[in-house]
């Protein structure tokens, strides 16, 4: 017998799926933001009290809501300053990747971005204008690490133990705690004996930074860190030589960066709909990205979108990378 295709159906599962998962995405863009928050009654709000992990993106968005809910809660932060992976990575270049207009709470919007990809002081500095001027300071309780939890069922509350000593009771414990600040160092024979400066763009010594003039800077990886570190470290702060140690090719698109003009954040100011709307148009652009990257080989999506990444490299480094 003909073995039945069994690609035809998957691809009609998987645009299915895409659909349903747009569809959820336009309802949380459009409607979410306008949707009236009920909080719930004082006496029932003040028997409950939920503990927050983490004083980072994901942390701040779940306190702005609680807030607005009237739930009690406490953020827990073993950094210094809030701003999660945005206060502890400070390598050269540190950036994100999606642009600023879509990378903020849609209900707190800066107009003041100054590039399309927002640097990490700019985010940062998001992050702490957001938390003080929705009063979410005094909820938030710096170095104070969770260094155990434990659940006591018979009265379905937890115990956080916070490195200061504390014991915080809560009835729901959220973990916002991320891993893209906690420095990961290669298996390599002996990396601890190098003489020189041993560093690691996520816990970056800044004060090596006015030394690396004149020197020979090795890295290791070609990651989104590595990205944005690597034109950093040649264009602006004067190294001798550089070589880039990579041990998997990255499909690599074009960035396209730039400053945002005054006038253009005059409007983002005056005019908040052309914000949203920009943010609306990257949404859908990201969602689209997505569904061409996450595709099985061989469909027209897959084809499309390896011919154009193929012709940016061509274009940046030659036809000997292809």
């Amino acid at each position: 017998k003909k073995k039945k295709n069994l690609m035809l159906p998957f691809n009609v599962v998987w645009s299915l799926a895409s659909a349903v998962q747009t569809l959820v995405g336009l309802v949380q863009v459009w409607v979410a933001p306008w949707w009236p928050e009920r909080p719930l009654p004082a006496a029932k709000a003040q028997q409950f009290r939920v503990g927050i992990v983490g004083a980072g993106f994901s942390g701040l968005g779940l306190a702005l809501r609680l807030k607005k809910s009237g739930i009690p809660f406490v953020i827990l932060e073993k950094a210094p300053s809030l701003g999660g992976t945005w206060y502890y990575n400070k390598y050269p270049g540190c950036a994100c990747d999606i642009q600023s207009a879509l990378y903020s709470f849609w209900d707190h919007p800066n107009p003041q971005w100054t590039r399309a990809f927002p640097t990490q002081p700019e985010i940062l500095q998001y992050l702490q204008d957001v938390a003080r001027d929705n009063g979410l300071l005094p909820y938030i309780k710096l170095g104070s690490a969770v260094v155990r939890s434990e659940y006591d069922s018979a009265q379905c509350r937890w115990r956080l133990h916070t490195s200061t000593g504390e014991v915080e009771e809560c009835n729901v414990m959220v973990s916002g705690v991320g891993a893209l600040h906690k420095a990961q160092y290669p298996a390599i024979p002996g990396l601890r004996d190098f003489g020189g400066p041993l560093l690691h763009t996520g816990s970056w010594d800044t004060r090596v930074d006015s030394t690396l003039q004149g020197k020979r800077v090795g890295v290791i990886g070609s990651g989104a860190s590595a990205v944005q570190a690597v034109p950093e470290l040649i264009n602006n702060m004067g190294v001798q030589h550089l070589t880039l140690f990579q041990r998997t090719p990255n499909w690599v698109l074009p960035r396209n960066d730039r400053a945002l003009p005054r006038w253009l954040r005059w409007v983002y100011q005056n005019v908040p709909l052309v914000q949203r709307l920009r943010r609306w148009m990257l949404y859908w652009s990201q969602e689209l990205l997505l569904l061409l990257s996450f595709q099985p080989q061989g469909t027209w999506r897959t084809a499309l979108l390896t011919w154009q990444l193929k012709r940016f490299i061509r274009q940046q480094v030659g036809t000997r990378a292809c």
